[in-house]
């Protein structure tokens, strides 16, 4: 499970997480944003070289995990998911809270 949670504060459009956002950066192609007035700074370019290797490794071994990136199947147990922002993080039930409220369980 991932979570994308990349922005670009002040942005009119990437100013917040937006949907499939996340397409330019497993295809490692950002340089595309600047048509949209995204600055690109060394965080968000690293970011998606990171996000391209783990989808090639997934294509490759069916598991996306790679050296940089410790990421664990998904189980309802612990609810482990991979945050993608500047930085990459695991989070165990992000959002717990919210998801109890939605749907109870």
């Amino acid at each position: 499970m991932y979570r994308f949670d990349w922005n670009q504060p002040g942005h009119p459009f990437f100013g917040t997480a937006t949907h499939a956002t996340e397409i330019p950066f497993v295809f490692n192609n950002v340089k595309m944003l600047e048509s949209s007035g995204v600055t690109l700074d060394e965080l968000t370019v690293n970011l998606a070289h990171r996000m391209q290797t783990a989808w090639i490794t997934f294509a490759h071994t069916w598991t996306p995990a790679t050296l940089e990136i410790p990421w664990t199947d998904y189980n309802k147990n612990d609810r482990t998911t991979i945050i993608f922002n500047r930085q990459i993080e695991l989070a165990h039930d992000p959002d717990g809270e919210k998801r109890l409220a939605i749907i109870g369980e």
